[in-house]
């Protein structure tokens, strides 16, 4: 995926981000990295959260796909759904862990919530220096150690292969 594959994006976007230089600059990045090479940019709606208040907007750029990750010697691929929210980069993504049909989140994970949103140390120290292939980055070492989602067709808990 490359810059070019992005810019008809950002074209149909205009004048949702306050700095879309940024978010091509970082989307470019993501895409040509290998963490971030399974990932796909769509346009799709998020929900903001602003204090109490979810703030709706209609489109947003968003990164779905599988990040890979270790697990106890095995290879695994987590989906992941990244919302890059219309202030980005002064605000950070809205993360989620997408389980797939065959997969179950797991119960009371430390970094994800019940419905996948994805709850972490870099995205609440976020700042301007902050981009997504780090997020990445720090997605995978954080999954490698706790995987978020199993297997349903197991009795045991067991990561999920791809």
């Amino acid at each position: 995926m490359s810059a070019g594959s992005i810019q008809p994006l950002m074209q149909e976007l205009n004048g949702v981000y306050t700095d879309p230089t940024r978010v091509l600059q970082d989307a470019s990045k993501l895409l040509h990295s290998e963490q971030g090479s399974e990932l796909i940019p769509k346009i799709l709606p998020v929900a903001e959260r602003k204090g109490h208040v979810n703030e709706y907007h209609k489109r947003a750029l968003c990164f779905t796909g599988c990040i890979p990750i270790v697990y106890q010697g095995g290879r695994y691929q987590i989906p992941i759904q990244l919302f890059l929210v219309p202030s980005y980069p002064s605000s950070p993504p809205i993360c989620y862990v997408r389980a797939l049909d065959t997969m179950v989140l797991k119960e009371n994970h430390k970094h994800v919530g019940a419905d996948g949103m994805i709850y972490m140390p870099y995205l609440h120290q976020w700042n301007n220096q902050c981009n997504l292939v780090d997020l990445v980055l720090n997605m995978i070492y954080i999954f490698g150690s706790d995987p978020p989602v199993f297997s349903k067709a197991t009795t045991t808990y067991r990561a999920v292969t791809m």
